[in-house]
């Protein structure tokens, strides 16, 4: 069955979910033999090598007491810097051993300590966002994993800046705050399409700049850089001019950057951009509103969206997948609280929303879960 988990492993590592997977291994003693399901044309017992690509780290356990240090350094791993999943292989005959150990305590097995944005970053950061007309703060995956919220809506407040999210940020911020201008990108709303390639400067956090959000890297699409200024802000340094060249970028914990930039000094917010937000947002509310009030035979993905957002709970969290729903909700649904949305942004997995739900509604106990099945699903 390890293959199986392939997909599953993909869309945790694409989306960088923490993530444990035990893998069933050949008999240490009957490696090279071509027992069932071995893989070892090439080299003994090789199968744990096809998920090499899909996890932050693998191993595989040759004893049972390599296993205790193997698991701490799984649990370090997959939890700290960009979170990911990661993949023990465990041998049949290592699975039947056993082992009396004392654990570390934990405060001793890992690190809370996170990269902090260094002061002549955040400076030469400021420099550039003291002088904007029309600044934007763009919140990808690594936003709403962090919990940012109070963090980014205080940053955007002193700055008057717009706050737009990708796919995988959709649900960083409540979407009900007066300078949230929804999304760019491909799958995106005219206001955060309108409001990012009109830009002077953007101040990206946690984000990659995947396609979708980017619109195939049309100049002028989603966005204007580099007349558009980008000050990046990431914890992986691989994702720092990756896609587009950043005029700051910073390595370190985007919660530290976001407090220490909202105290580097005073901004003087533009009252007509944040007239000028208040307006696109009205027009666009309108528009979801004139498209719902038509008459249909019957309901419309539109339509349902509108009413699952006047009945739902407003603690409420929506799982959704691939599909023509995953996007109309990312484009439509207004989440009055943050951390609501559950989706798979980065690798769009087709059957994610139902074991995601599933999974949520254990974590969350009494807080309502609802996923919402797309197109995608359906063709499982």
């Amino acid at each position: 069955g390890t293959l199986n988990t392939a997909i599953g492993l993909g869309t945790a590592y694409v989306d960088s979910t923490a993530f444990l997977m035990l893998a069933g291994e050949t008999h240490t003693n009957m490696k090279g033999v071509g027992v069932l399901q071995e893989v070892e044309r090439y080299q003994d017992s090789n199968i744990i090598r096809s998920l090499e690509p899909l996890s932050k780290r693998s191993w595989r356990a040759e004893n049972v007491l390599q296993l205790p240090k193997i698991l701490r350094r799984a649990f370090n791993l997959m939890t700290t810097g960009r979170t990911g999943p990661c993949v023990i292989g465990i041998p049949m005959d290592v699975q039947a051993e056993q082992l009396e150990i004392s654990l570390l305590k934990g405060e001793l097995g890992r690190t809370e300590c996170k990269p902090s944005a260094d002061a002549v970053y955040i400076e030469k950061a400021f420099g550039l966002m003291k002088n904007a007309k029309r600044p934007v703060i763009l919140a990808g995956g690594g936003a709403l994993r962090a919990k940012a919220e109070k963090e980014i809506v205080a940053l955007a407040e002193k700055w008057g800046a717009a706050i737009v999210t990708t796919l995988a940020g959709k649900g960083a911020v409540s979407e009900i705050h007066p300078q949230y201008a929804f999304h760019t990108g491909s799958k995106g709303t005219p206001i955060g399409l309108e409001i990012c390639r009109n830009a002077d400067v953007i101040l990206a956090v946690g984000t990659r700049f995947a396609d979708e959000t980017c619109c195939s890297y049309r100049k002028g699409a989603s966005f204007n850089f580099p007349d558009t200024k980008l000050i990046h802000v990431d914890i992986d340094s691989a994702e720092i001019g990756k896609n587009y060249g950043a005029d700051v970028g910073i390595v370190a914990d985007l919660k530290d950057t976001l407090a220490k930039l909202a105290e580097a000094g005073s901004f003087s917010p533009s009252e007509k951009y944040l007239d000028e937000i208040t307006a696109l947002r009205n027009k666009w509310f309108d528009y979801l509103k004139a498209v719902r009030a038509q008459k249909t035979a019957d309901i419309t993905i539109s339509k349902l969206i509108g009413k699952l957002n006047e009945v739902l709970p407003e603690n409420t969290v929506i799982a959704t997948s691939s599909g023509n729903t995953q996007a109309q909700l990312f484009q439509e649904y207004i989440y009055k609280k943050a951390y609501c949305n559950l989706t798979t942004g980065g690798f769009s997995t087709m059957g994610w929303a139902v074991p995601a739900a599933i999974g949520a509604k254990l974590a969350l106990k009494d807080q309502p879960v609802v996923a919402l099945l797309g197109d995608g699903d359906f063709m499982m």
